[in-house]
C-alpha cells in the first residue's frame, strides 16, 4: 500500500502545533500499518525522524511567511501542481488541514487522485451557539479573534459543505467536533485524539491532593 500524507499548513521548525502533529501522525501511521508514508510538506524538511522511520519527507514549495493571510492558498496551489504528477501513484491520500475552510480550497483546486482520500481537520468548527457564547465571553476583545470567528464558524457552512464532498472520510480531534460538523454526512466522520498521548492518571496521581490539568488548545467546548 502506498500512502501520501499532505500538509497544507506547515512550519519546518515544528514549533507550531499542527506541523509537529503532522510529522508525528505520519510516523505513527507508518509504524502501525507497516507501510512507508510519503509526507509532502511546504518549505524545508524537518529533521526529527529516526533513521529507521518509514516516513519519506518531501517538499513541494518554499516555506511561506507564517504571518501571511494567503499562505494556505499559496500552499494549496503549489500542492495542486505536485499532485498532478502523483495523482495515480498512491492508494491513500491523507490531507492534514488546519481550518474547515481548507476543505473547500482543496475541493476547488486539487485534482482528483486515485484511491481513498482522507482529511484531518485540526482546528474546531464553531457552531452558532458557540459563536454567540464566545463573542459574549470575550466582549471587547472580539476583534482580536475575528479571523478565528469568521473562518472557523457557521459563516462558511456552504463552503464546508462543498469541500467535504472531495473526501471519503473526515477525522476530527473530539466527538464534540464530530457532532457539530453538520456540513458532512455521518458516514464520513470519525474521531481520533490527534497528537494526544495516552497518559495514565493512576500511575502519576498524588494522594495528598486532587490532580491538576492544563489544556493548551482552542477556546471551544470539548467532550
Amino acid at each position: 500500500m502506498r500512502i501520501l500524507y499532505c500538509a497544507a499548513n506547515f512550519k519546518s521548525d515544528l514549533i507550531e502545533a499542527i506541523s509537529l502533529n503532522a510529522v508525528r501522525l505520519a510516523d505513527d501511521m507508518s509504524e502501525r500499518l507497516g507501510h512507508s508514508v510519503d509526507l509532502l510538506v511546504p518549505g524545508n524538511r524537518p529533521r526529527v525522524l529516526a533513521p529507521a522511520s518509514g516516513v519519506n519527507v518531501m517538499t513541494y514549495s518554499v516555506e511561506q511567511d507564517y504571518a501571511s493571510k494567503f499562505r494556505i492558498f499559496r500552499n494549496i496551489v503549489a500542492l495542486r501542481t505536485e499532485l498532478r504528477r502523483r495523482r495515480t501513484d498512491y492508494d491513500v491520500c491523507h490531507f492534514h488541514t488546519g481550518t474547515p475552510l481548507e476543505l473547500f480550497l482543496i475541493w476547488l483546486l486539487i485534482p482528483r487522485v486515485r484511491g481513498l482520500i482522507v482529511a484531518t481537520v485540526w482546528q474546531p468548527h464553531l457552531s452558532f451557539k458557540e459563536l454567540v457564547f464566545l463573542c459574549r465571553a470575550i466582549g471587547v476583545h472580539t476583534p482580536q479573534l475575528l479571523q478565528h470567528i469568521i473562518f472557523n464558524s457557521v459563516f462558511h457552512w456552504p463552503f464546508y459543505w462543498l469541500g467535504q464532498s472531495f473526501f471519503d472520510a473526515l477525522i476530527f480531534p473530539t466527538g464534540h467536533q464530530q457532532k457539530i460538523a453538520n456540513y458532512a454526512s455521518d458516514r464520513k466522520k470519525f474521531v481520533a485524539a490527534n497528537g494526544v498521548a495516552d497518559i495514565s492518571l493512576k500511575k502519576n496521581a498524588r494522594k495528598d491532593r486532587p490532580p491538576h490539568f492544563i489544556y493548551i488548545g482552542h477556546a471551544t467546548a470539548l467532550n
